[in-house]
């Protein structure tokens, strides 16, 4: 039970975190490519514990892996979270070509992107929760 609470409450907590940095990252218009890149290592840092605790959530605490697996929903989210992370990786490993503006309007491309497929992951939440998507047996 003490271990379910940690792992959904760390998953809750990366994600208004990861949130928080690309918010940041979009706010921050007049910023260096420096800047971005070090907010964007952290913000991969908290994707990489919302992937990790999800992983606990979906195999070991909560609710039984069958939910999860046979969820189309689910199957998009984790989707969405793999694009997340090349999006984020693209932004910290793009050439630093001194700060031009190209490169800052790709980044920020990025960037707003990387807001449009976070702001799509709590609707289908919302609905993998109210068991639309779930094409399993209706055991549960």
């Amino acid at each position: 039970m003490l271990a379910e609470i940690f792992v959904r409450y760390s998953h809750f907590v990366a994600i208004f975190i990861f949130g928080m940095f690309l918010v940041r990252m979009h706010l921050d218009r007049s910023a260096d490519l420096l800047r971005l890149k070090r907010l964007g290592r952290y913000a991969l840092i908290s994707l990489i514990v919302i992937v990790f605790s999800g992983f606990g959530l979906w195999f070991f605490v909560g609710k039984d892996a069958a939910f999860y697996t046979y969820n189309g929903l689910f199957h998009l989210k984790v989707t969405l979270a793999a694009l997340l992370a090349i999006f984020n990786v693209i932004v910290i490993f793009y050439p630093n070509n001194k700060g031009t503006p190209y490169t800052l309007r790709i980044i920020h491309a990025l960037v707003n992107g990387m807001l449009i497929v976070f702001a799509l992951l709590p609707l289908l939440a919302i609905l993998m929760a109210s068991g639309i998507g779930f094409y399993g047996n209706d055991t549960f």
